[in-house]
C-alpha cells in the first residue's frame, strides 16, 4: 500500500513538471514563489539573522538576479532590519527599494512566510513581494512592493526554481536560522494559464 501511494505522488509530481515546462514553451510572463523562514532565537543587538534569497529570472546565463535581503539592506550600504529589494544586472544595482528599515526581527520560533514574484510586462522586468507574514512586521507586500527595470528579453522561460535554490539563504547567523524553504512555485503564461508546483525544497 504504501509503495502504491509513493508511485502515485510521484507521478502526480512528475505530471505536474511536464505541464509546467509545457507552459513555459508558451511564454512565460510572471512567476511567483512561496518561501517559508522559522528563526530560532534573533539577536537585536547583532541584528541578526541576515538572509537573503535570489530569482534568476531569465535562466542562469543572464546578467540579471532579482534579491531580496532579509533583516538587512546590502545596497548602497549595509543597514539593519526589515527588508530590501534589489535587481543587478552585471554585478552592479539598477534598481532597489527599502522596506521596514531598522526594524529588526525580534520574536523567537516565530516563521515568516512571503510570495516573491517576477513579472514580465511589455519592456519592463517587475520584482517585488506580496502576502508576507510575520509576528515581528505583521503583514508585509503588496503593490508598493515592488521595482522594475527595462529588459530586452521577452519571457522567463529559462527560469529554473533551482537556481533560486542554489543562491539563497544565510549570510550572517545561519546559526539562529532553523529552515528556510521554498514551499511552491506558480507558472503563468502569456495565455492567462497557471501552474502550481510544490517544491518543499531548502538551500543547500
Amino acid at each position: 500500500m504504501k509503495i502504491g501511494r509513493f508511485v502515485i505522488v510521484v507521478t502526480l509530481h512528475l505530471g505536474l513538471f511536464i505541464v509546467c515546462a509545457s507552459a513555459a514553451a508558451q511564454n512565460v510572463v510572471r512567476i511567483e514563489e512561496d518561501w517559508a523562514l522559522q528563526v530560532l532565537e534573533p539577536d537585536e543587538q547583532l541584528n541578526s539573522p541576515q538572509i537573503m534569497t535570489a530569482m534568476m529570472p531569465f535562466g542562469p546565463n543572464s546578467s540579471t538576479i532579482l534579491y531580496l535581503d532579509i533583516n538587512h539592506g546590502s545596497s548602497p550600504d549595509y543597514s539593519s532590519g526589515g527588508l530590501q529589494l534589489r535587481i543587478d544586472r552585471n554585478g552592479e544595482g539598477v534598481d532597489s527599494k527599502r522596506l521596514l528599515a531598522g526594524q529588526k526581527l525580534s520574536r523567537a520560533a516565530e516563521t515568516i512566510k512571503w510570495t516573491q514574484v517576477a513579472i514580465r510586462q511589455g519592456n519592463q522586468l517587475k520584482f517585488g513581494i506580496l502576502r508576507g507574514q510575520s509576528q515581528s512586521w505583521d503583514s508585509f507586500g503588496g503593490s508598493d512592493a515592488f521595482i522594475d527595470v527595462t529588459s530586452n528579453s521577452e519571457d522567463l522561460d529559462a527560469y529554473r526554481h533551482t537556481d533560486s535554490l542554489s543562491n539563497s539563504g544565510a549570510v550572517y547567523a545561519d546559526n539562529r536560522v532553523a529552515s528556510l524553504t521554498l514551499l511552491r512555485l506558480r507558472v503563468f503564461n502569456s495565455l492567462g494559464q497557471m501552474v502550481e508546483v510544490p517544491i518543499n525544497e531548502s538551500p543547500q
